[in-house]
């Protein structure tokens, strides 16, 4: 098996992860029992999974609309770190270097290397 196909693999293995988090995440919605940090997981392993998609053209160049679902996905992560202060990086969620679409898919950048 080459590199390439074991990203392949993490990726599939991840996506299926965060099926099975969307899931627990509605259950617990409908029970009002979700927490920001378990809904900022799943807004950061999504905008990452996506992001990863966007990056691979194997997988995005039959899909125009991967750009727009991994900005929104983006973007969905860093107004949740901003409502909630909850960012791990240095640069707080709400500072103007992450504004607009590339803002927020620098912001994912930034928040996966702070895990």
């Amino acid at each position: 098996m080459t590199e390439h196909d074991d990203n392949t693999w993490d990726l599939m293995r991840e996506m299926h992860e965060l099926t099975v988090l969307a899931a627990a995440l509605r259950s617990s919605d409908a029970a009002g029992t979700t927490t920001p940090e378990q809904k900022r997981d799943y807004l950061l392993r999504r905008a990452v999974v996506d992001l990863e998609h966007l990056d691979r053209p194997e997988l995005s160049e039959d899909d125009p609309d991967a750009y727009a679902e991994a900005v929104r996905s983006a973007s969905r992560l860093r107004d949740h770190d901003v409502r909630y202060g909850s960012q791990r990086g240095p640069v707080p969620a709400s500072d103007s270097c992450w504004r607009g679409p590339e803002g927020a898919v620098r912001y994912v950048r930034e928040e996966r290397r702070h895990g």
